[in-house]
């Protein structure tokens, strides 16, 4: 016999892992060290805008201080001489001498309790009522005599969109008494923010702690702080201890992301493409490496092919084929096995070789195998017979050829025998010899199968002299389920109808349905007394079964009952004629009962 060349296991699968880990520890490089240059990014942004943030925060107090200074003179005069601020000739000259020193300061005027303007560097401003705009009203209802209230923008007869700076003016018992307020343009505050704005997408904006812009560079719709998404944000609140603020402010520097990480993207762009061509570029090396190398391999194996064809055909056939071939030698002995052994017993073919073929065989078939190997040794030499073997999975049927193959003399020298797994188109049968005596809906028996087995017990019946009632059972108003909920409804109440009838009769009964919603269960060693017992039984569970379909909707059915009893004499015709009577006779005098046949004198019980 020639031997099998066997070449060395080709490394190629190991290649292509070693290029596998060597391009994912590249990429995870790369990506270490974008990500790392993307937090370096961020964080050296956050800190930029952070500063802006700080800046204005220094330039505000300086001007609120400024602005404080000269309300609290104003609140010092009004204490000491109120009479002379109320001098429409004096307060202009006085207030404009207080203003000049502020830039985009507009105004000053003072307010009495009523919310009446009583003082005004503009003549027409005085005696006008303020006790419903917001700057009023917002000192009103928190007064603080130390605290300096901000309002936000809001239109004045000067401009649309003026804001007030105002403070408190007490009463000799500290109560409000009225406020002191210096207008200001929006200029004031917004020419602090567009100087600090040192790239494209970058914004600032000042807020009240409590939402409202008091400004905003650049100017944009909307006045809450903008998302997180989309911005990197650096923001710091502003709540000096001089002067003390009513309301804390927030000032915020923001900037759009891409913009920050456009640099960034373009060095994620570049460093992909080169890692792209580095792995295309690795793929065609060990590509071009691995088919020189099978190129080599083949011309060395071509060499030695004709030497190895007759073997190699027959390993091919023999050892990949899914059926069992073996080798015996007289006594019945295995010589030689295939692969597809080693499968079904879960041990390598080695450690088979040297049982017997009757070993695993079960030992209800042991005689069989026995039998069958004796008559491989007598003329036509072959045979086929089914056994069934003990496997990893299981018992499993195998049917199995052989053949005897015999010396110049006559004599068994080996047998040669193939075997083939049987168990599945076995089980298949099974299935389908289940499925003709089963109603394919319902799971019980259909009619014929019924009608076998009904005059199988009759037949037992008449040779004990044992009893026996049939039950002729039909769903009242089915149709009418078909007709309002469906014909998907009508089988889903079928299918619960039959549960009903498992549930509540014996095992031993043979229930069958043998029409569209006609059912018939033959009830063996019963008496008629038994049987009309079970019939009430079965109209009270049927009447309580609900049936809940897709749209929630509850569906209960009733059934009308024959009852039957066999006597000697009577076939399965004659007794389901009885059955039919006694039924038709339960659905024409109203349904949801049962009756019984020949006997018109018989109690019909709901």
């Amino acid at each position: 016999m020639v031997t099998a060349q066997k070449f060395p296991a080709r490394p190629f699968l190991a290649q292509w892992l070693w290029l596998g880990c060597a391009l994912t520890i590249l990429l995870a490089i790369i990506t270490v060290n974008l990500y790392r240059t993307h937090g370096r990014i961020a964080q050296a942004e956050n800190e930029r805008l952070a500063v802006q943030a700080a800046v204005i925060a220094a330039n505000l107090e300086d001007r609120l201080s400024t602005i404080n200074l000269v309300l609290d003179r104003v609140l010092m005069d009004i204490r000491e001489n109120s009479e002379v601020l109320r001098s429409h000739e004096s307060v202009k000259d006085y207030f404009l001498a207080l203003t000049t020193p502020v830039p985009g300061a507009r105004s000053i005027f003072i307010v009495d309790a009523h919310g009446t303007t009583i003082a005004s560097d503009r003549g027409h401003a005085a005696r006008q009522n303020m006790r419903s705009e917001s700057p009023f009203m917002e000192v009103k209802a928190h007064p603080d005599a130390t605290a300096l209230y901000l309002s936000s923008p809001s239109k004045s007869p000067l401009h649309p969109d003026a804001i007030h700076i105002s403070r408190m003016i007490p009463d000799s018992e500290g109560n409000f008494a009225g406020m002191v307020s210096v207008m200001l343009e929006p200029s004031y505050l917004s020419t602090l923010l567009p100087s600090l704005l040192y790239s494209p997408g970058m914004w600032g904006a000042i807020y009240h702690s409590d939402g409202p812009a008091l400004t905003i560079a650049p100017t944009r719709s909307g006045y809450g702080p903008l998302s997180q998404d989309g911005h990197l944000i650096a923001q710091i609140a502003f709540d000096p201890a001089t002067p003390k603020l009513e309301k804390p402010l927030l000032i915020e520097f923001g900037r759009i992301r891409s913009q920050v990480f456009l640099q960034w993207h373009q060095d994620l762009i570049f460093r992909a493409s080169v890692f792209t061509l580095i792995c295309l570029v690795s793929f065609l090396a060990v590509r071009a490496f691995q088919f020189a190398q099978r190129r080599a391999e083949h011309q060395k194996a071509s060499a030695e092919a004709i030497l190895q064809t007759t073997w190699d055909n027959y390993q091919l056939i023999v050892e990949n084929t899914t059926d069992l071939v073996a080798r015996l030698d007289p006594r019945g002995y295995y010589i030689y096995l295939n692969q597809a052994f080693s499968s079904i017993y879960g041990e390598p073919v080695k450690e088979c070789l040297g049982e017997h073929f009757a070993a695993r065989v079960v030992e209800a078939d042991r005689a069989l195998a026995e039998m069958s190997f004796g008559k491989l040794n007598e003329p036509p030499y072959v045979l086929s017979f089914t056994l069934r073997k003990l496997t990893m999975d299981g018992i499993r049927h195998f049917q199995w050829t052989a053949r005897a193959l015999l010396d110049p003399h006559g004599k068994t020298m080996e047998i040669i025998a193939i075997g083939r797994d049987m168990t599945e188109h076995m089980r298949r049968v099974g299935v389908l010899e289940h499925q003709a005596y089963q109603d394919y809906l319902t799971g019980v028996a259909n009619r014929r199968h019924f009608m076998n087995l009904a005059r199988e017990e009759l037949t037992h019946a008449s040779t004990y002299s044992q009893s026996a009632c049939l039950l002729m059972i039909d769903v009242d108003h089915f149709k009418h389920i078909n007709d309002v909920y469906g014909h998907r409804a009508g089988d889903l109440m079928l299918q619960s109808f039959s549960k009903v009838l498992l549930e509540t009769l014996r095992s031993t009964d043979i229930i069958a349905r043998v029409g569209g919603e006609e059912f018939a269960a033959l009830m063996p060693d019963t008496t008629l007394e038994m049987a009309i017992e079970t019939a009430s039984r079965l109209n009270n569970a049927i009447a309580e079964n609900t049936l809940c379909i897709e749209n929630a909707t509850a569906l209960r059915v009733t059934a009308s009952i024959g009852v039957a009893a066999w006597q000697s004499g009577l076939d399965l015709d004659d007794l389901m004629d009885m059955a039919d009577s006694a039924l038709y006779q339960a659905k024409h005098s109203g349904r949801n009962k049962f009756c019984v046949a020949d006997a018109p004198e018989s109690t019909v019980r709901r």
